[in-house]
């Protein structure tokens, strides 16, 4: 994946037939599911939000998507709140 390292965070950016996002790979073993969820509660307000388990990776993915707009430097902003936010 584009931007993976070796944290517990990886970031990759994308289109697709509905536009623009930016995935976040989270490793559960670093931050637990529910640390997660609640994060990505923080940025219902200005995102669309899908969360999945990767069964193959073991990682829990979640995508953003922007509510108005397509600016992929915005939703990397967001990704990297979601890593700070679950340090927390």
């Amino acid at each position: 994946m584009a931007g993976e390292s070796a944290s517990a965070v990886a970031f990759h950016a994308g289109s697709d037939a509905l536009g623009v996002y930016a995935r976040a790979s989270v490793d559960p073993k670093v931050y637990g599911e529910t640390a997660i969820l609640k994060t990505a509660y923080w940025f219902t307000d200005q995102y669309y939000l899908f969360l999945a388990a990767d069964k193959n990776t073991g990682l829990f993915n979640v995508e953003f998507r922007l509510k108005q707009g397509d600016s992929i430097e915005k939703l990397k902003e967001a990704v990297d709140k979601t890593a700070e936010f679950a340090r927390m």
